[in-house]
């Protein structure tokens, strides 16, 4: 037991094991703001007429979310909250609409910053900067093969994802609109993965970062409230 116990409390006060909580608390203010939803519009608002359009959108919003947050649970929540209605509400096949929550939310365990690879790292004493660098290609293809098997499967078996054909295409102007969507994920995904692969910062600090870059860009879309950061804190010591 005493082996036991010195082995736990060695890795819990590992410096870079600090990383986890705090990309915890980033993944529970995202999922709580609005940002995730509003980048989950910008994108069908481009591909909402192609042909399995939604189920790639879904792909790549948790693509964006994996590399913004780094766990699995939130995202495939958080999926299951905004595009599987969305999915099934176009008459997407269930099966499909399901498999891509599930198989796309789980990209989260490996494209950086995974919490998953740094406890990895962690145990096997390994530099979780390098299993980042080397997960982040794999990751992406993982990511692709999804979205170009959406894309054939889709196009083999049309009735699998119809097309809602009185609903009408938006112009290039009206798409446009819908681009300062991307801008806040786009800049958490700058500030941490960045920040690390420009070896300016740790694993440890940039979570640091994300977390305040993410209070900043909510507080500025006027989304920050004490029940949000109340709840937020209590989901993280609750999954830490």
């Amino acid at each position: 037991m005493g082996i036991l116990l010195a082995r736990m409390y060695s890795l819990v006060i590992t410096y870079s094991f600090l990383s986890v909580p705090l990309f915890i608390f980033m993944a529970c203010l995202l999922e709580r703001s609005n940002i995730a939803r509003d980048l989950y519009d910008s994108l069908n608002a481009w591909l909402k007429k192609t042909r399995g359009g939604v189920a790639v959108v879904t792909a790549i919003m948790a693509t964006i979310m994996a590399a913004m947050s780094g766990i699995i649970g939130g995202e495939i929540v958080l999926l299951g909250l905004i595009a599987l209605p969305q999915m099934l509400r176009l008459k997407y096949n269930q099966d499909l609409a399901i498999g891509v929550v599930c198989a796309s939310g789980s990209l989260g365990t490996m494209i950086p910053p995974s919490i998953v690879l740094i406890i990895y790292g962690l145990v096997t004493a390994s530099s979780i900067t390098v299993l980042f660098q080397e997960a982040i290609v794999p990751g992406l293809m993982i990511s692709g093969l999804i979205i170009a098997y959406i894309l054939i499967r889709t196009r083999l078996q049309p009735s699998l994802a119809p097309i809602d054909e009185n609903e009408p295409a938006l112009t290039v102007k009206e798409k446009l609109k819908y681009l300062p969507g991307f801008i806040p994920p786009v800049i958490l995904v700058a500030v941490v993965l960045g920040s690390i692969y420009a070896g300016i910062t740790g694993i440890t600090e940039a979570a640091g970062m994300g977390c305040v870059f993410t209070i900043i860009i909510i507080y500025f879309r006027k989304e920050l409230s004490w029940f949000l950061l109340k709840d937020a804190i209590t989901r993280t010591f609750k999954s830490t």
